[in-house]
């Protein structure tokens, strides 16, 4: 090889060079596991759709989002906290973000919570919060009265977990059969940023 096409190679070489490392460090950054903020939940939050859960006869209850298709994603990639949810009712009333950890034995734990919320406004709600959130986790919605009604779509995959009553912080249940599918996405969703966090184990 010749000094002349050594140089080219080298330029070659170097011109890749640049052009990949962008790419890299763009895909690190969208990665939900390297990201410093994602949204846990539902990306169609503002659909308006005709269906909704609610509680039924029952004084209160709880859901939680299991997963959803096209990769969205439902459980913290990483420790933070939860500063904001939205969403979005059908009929407003009153409810709680969750912050929920399954068990190996199909039960769930209810770890952290929001301050109790109470809207009348109808649709989109969104709600500033601070709780901390271990990876791995899940975040869920207490509904607090027999009328508050989430609306719902109904995608293959979507998987949610009900639960009757509604959960209490450090409480433990098991899903509750009827108010357990799987194709419910419900339009909740939270925003997560990264943090050095402490919860109950």
């Amino acid at each position: 090889m010749t000094n002349s096409s050594r140089q080219t190679l080298a330029r070659r070489r170097a011109l890749i060079g640049v052009i990949v490392a962008p790419i890299a460090v763009a895909a690190a950054l969208l990665a939900p596991g390297t990201a410093g903020a994602v949204t846990l939940g539902s990306t169609h939050v503002s659909t308006n759709s005709q269906g909704g859960i609610f509680c039924g006869e029952f004084p209160n209850c709880a859901y939680t989002q299991l997963s959803l298709p096209d990769a969205a994603v439902t459980k913290a990639p990483f420790d933070g906290r939860i500063k904001s949810f939205r969403v979005n009712l059908a009929d407003p009333g009153t409810l709680q973000l969750l912050v929920v950890r399954q068990r190996p034995n199909g039960s769930f734990r209810a770890i952290n919570g929001s301050t109790v919320r109470t809207t009348s406004t109808k649709g989109v709600n969104t709600f500033g919060t601070n709780v901390p959130i271990r990876k791995g986790d899940l975040v869920g919605l207490n509904l607090l009265d027999e009328f508050v009604s989430v609306r719902i779509l109904s995608p293959k995959g979507a998987n949610e977990a009900g639960f009757l009553p509604a959960l209490e912080m450090g409480g433990v249940q098991k899903p509750y059969a009827p108010f357990t599918s799987s194709f419910t996405e419900l339009e909740f969703n939270a925003q997560l940023k990264r943090a050095s966090v402490i919860t109950p184990t």
